[in-house]
Parts: C-alpha cells; sequence; structure tokens
C-alpha cells in the first residue's frame, strides 16, 4: 500500500470527481463513467479540456437495425453521408440527420403497431356489420403494413 501512494504522491495523480461509477484516476482529466449496457464494465468519457466538454455528450448514440427496412433508408444515409470532412465529423453529422429522420420518418415502432392493431379492429368489426370492398383492401393493406411492423420490431429487439 506504501508503493501505491509513493507512486500516487509522484506521479501527481488524484481522483476526479466523476458521475456514475467510481474510483476513476488520472493526472489531468475529467471523468465520467457513463452507465453500462450489455458489458460488465462501464464506458467511460475523458475530456482533458474541462467538464463543458461532457455536457455535450447527453446520451451515446444505438444503430437501430430496423431503420434498414424501411424504404427511405439508404436515401436518407446516401444524402447524410459527407465524404470531404474528417470521419469523425461525418459520423456526427450522420447521427444528428438519423436521429431527425428517425423522428420525423420511422417514428416509433411500439406506438405504430398498437395503432395498427386499433384500426384493424376497427376495419374488422365494421366488416361484421357490413362487408364492403373498401373495407377488405384496406384491411388487406393494414395487413401488410402490421407484418412490415412485425419485421422492424423484430429486429429492433434484437
Amino acid at each position: 500500500m506504501d508503493h501505491f501512494r509513493d507512486v500516487m504522491v509522484t506521479k501527481q495523480l488524484m481522483q476526479l470527481d466523476a458521475g456514475g461509477n467510481k474510483f476513476t484516476w488520472s493526472n489531468a482529466a475529467v471523468v465520467r463513467n457513463l452507465p453500462h449496457s450489455h458489458r460488465d464494465h462501464c464506458p467511460v468519457v475523458v475530456s482533458l479540456y474541462g467538464s463543458n466538454v461532457i455536457n455535450r455528450v447527453v446520451r451515446m448514440f444505438h444503430f437501430v437495425m430496423a431503420w434498414q427496412t424501411h424504404a427511405d433508408f439508404s436515401t436518407m444515409l446516401q444524402a447524410s453521408w459527407r465524404d470531404n470532412v474528417e470521419l469523425l465529423d461525418s459520423l456526427l453529422s450522420l447521427q444528428v440527420s438519423l436521429g431527425e429522420w428517425n423522428k420525423s420518418s420511422f417514428g416509433n415502432i411500439f406506438k405504430r403497431k398498437r395503432h395498427l392493431l386499433a384500426c384493424l379492429d376497427g376495419v374488422r368489426k365494421a366488416l361484421e356489420i357490413e362487408p364492403n370492398p373498401f373495407l377488405f383492401r384496406l384491411e388487406k393493406d393494414l395487413m401488410t403494413e402490421y407484418k412490415i411492423v412485425l419485421v422492424q420490431e423484430e429486429s429492433f429487439l434484437y
């Protein structure tokens, strides 16, 4: 233990104030421990420029596999990627574009599934009262859309 303390003093190491898990050591940085997701260790954000840089890290970006099932995904991806800049800048730009696209075009899979089930229920009840070709086509279209949402849900969960 004395040797450990000697190294701490000699190297001028100190414990940093950190959000999340404790016991992160350094001699000149601000550290934020992020929550772990699937591993037994937590990712760490290290900022050599102070806490103001860390405050910009709102949440980690996660690619959603279900996005690839959307008809407009490939077009959006090509339009958002910037070849003429540094890789990190392209990734940050893509992250912003994907976030906006997710809200405006892709949406919430689970909310869309509930909506489609409610619509199908309403169409089926209407068909029981008075069958007609429009309602049969609508039921078929809703079922097609529902099957797409099920595929998206499955790829979202895995």
